[in-house]
């Protein structure tokens, strides 16, 4: 079986302490990747997320609060999923982007080589570590409510790119490689009205 990363959902929230994404299915022995971006200045994070059983891979902030970018991955049981999820936050946030991944094809588990990254204008640039790998997955969050665009060569895909200013500027892209001949991801927006950012990176292995 081929590697392959699809979006099974993704949107924006505002004024949350909890949302479910869209009804949702993945086959046993898939990898389920949840990126969610927010904006809160009480200093709250995910508490809780229903269903599986999910384990952090990264958190990490633009210089610091109020934003911060979330990365949990799940591996799918057997019987396999279907539902919705319910995410939840240790109290309520201003607004939260997110972004759900299936993974199928992979190696059991991510493959241990999550990067991070930061900074204070635009683009945005992560780099993975260079040992054998079959693709890679990035999520980058920006103070900034519009739309990011991919600045690799060979181009990567969007798997989704939500912003939103309801309450906070935020977007949230996350994008996956072709294959892993490159291993620098980044991003490009306006850098109005910040050019901070914050960005995640997940390895992936082929089973």
């Amino acid at each position: 079986m081929s590697l392959s990363v699809l979006s099974l959902d993704s949107g924006t929230k505002a004024s949350v302490s909890s949302f479910s994404t869209a009804s949702v299915s993945a086959s046993a022995g898939s990898l389920l990747a949840l990126w969610v971006a927010d904006a809160v200045v009480n200093g709250a994070s995910i508490s809780s997320i229903s269903g599986l059983s999910w384990v952090q891979q990264a958190s990490v902030q633009p210089g610091g609060p109020p934003y911060t970018l979330e990365l949990w991955t799940a591996i799918v049981p057997s019987g396999g999923l279907s539902g919705a999820l319910t995410v939840g936050f240790s109290a309520a946030v201003d607004a939260a982007n997110y972004d759900l991944d299936v993974v199928t094809g992979a190696a059991a588990g991510p493959a241990g080589h999550v990067k991070t990254a930061s900074g204070t204008t635009d683009p945005s640039a992560l780099t993975y570590d260079t040992v054998t790998a079959a693709k890679f997955i990035f999520g980058c969050l920006i103070e900034d409510a519009e739309n990011q665009t991919t600045t690799e060569s060979p181009a990567w895909t969007t798997l989704a790119n939500n912003h939103q200013s309801a309450v906070r500027n935020l977007g949230l892209m996350t994008q996956v490689s072709p294959d892993a001949s490159n291993t620098t991801a980044g991003s490009d927006w306006s850098g109005f009205p910040s050019g901070r950012w914050c960005a995640a990176g997940l390895q992936l292995t082929a089973a």
